[in-house]
């Protein structure tokens, strides 16, 4: 088993706001990613139709759960606190699952908590299926004392090859977390994770 953990003590929300430039106070939403694939917090605009439409033309080759999801204004809107924007990386444990009865075909699985921009929830992504994984860290220069991979900024899921999901996190330091797999599952634990 990889785990990776931050360990951090929660903040107000909204006290980094006026770290932002005025053209980021705005519901953040996800755009299509660049063409090399990948977000970017260089971006003007963040494209909510543009995603909008991809996601229905996506639709029937994605789980309904996934769609639900990934479409919710909630997981992206800067004032709901179901979003993801803000929160803080806790923790990404990548698993790999074995049967006793066949040791040499696991499954590979990945749970990302991460801690909730109100601190007062953790939001549970678990991937399933798991086909490739990307994570690359990168100090966050705004308020390192706080968190090093900084808040997340957007996140976006996408259908490729072979009908597989992938979830790109992207956080304001420019670190990434990309996870192809065949599913995930989001829930949101009322408490704050624990942290150490």
């Amino acid at each position: 088993m990889l785990a990776i953990v931050a360990t951090h003590t929660p903040g107000l929300a909204g006290q980094c706001a006026a770290l932002w430039h005025p053209s980021r106070w705005y519901i953040l939403k996800p755009f299509i990613s660049f063409p090399a694939g990948t977000l970017s917090v260089t971006a003007d605009t963040i494209e909510w139709p543009r995603y909008r439409a991809y996601l229905e033309g996506v639709r029937d080759r994605i789980p309904a759960e996934i769609y639900k999801f990934a479409s919710d204004s909630r997981y992206y809107d800067l004032d709901s606190p179901q979003s993801l924007h803000d929160s803080w990386f806790v923790s990404l444990f990548i698993c790999e699952n074995r049967a006793p009865s066949e040791p040499t075909s696991p499954e590979l699985r990945a749970s990302l908590p991460l801690l909730g921009r109100e601190g007062d929830r953790t939001i549970v992504l678990e991937y399933s299926g798991v086909s490739f994984y990307r994570a690359e860290g990168t100090r966050n220069t705004l308020n390192y004392s706080d968190t090093f991979h900084g808040d997340v900024y957007t996140h976006e899921v996408r259908v490729v090859e072979s009908n597989q999901i992938e979830h790109e996190i992207l956080f304001r330091s420019d670190s990434v977390i990309l996870i192809r797999c065949a599913t995930f599952t989001h829930r949101e634990d009322l408490a704050p994770a624990n942290l150490t």
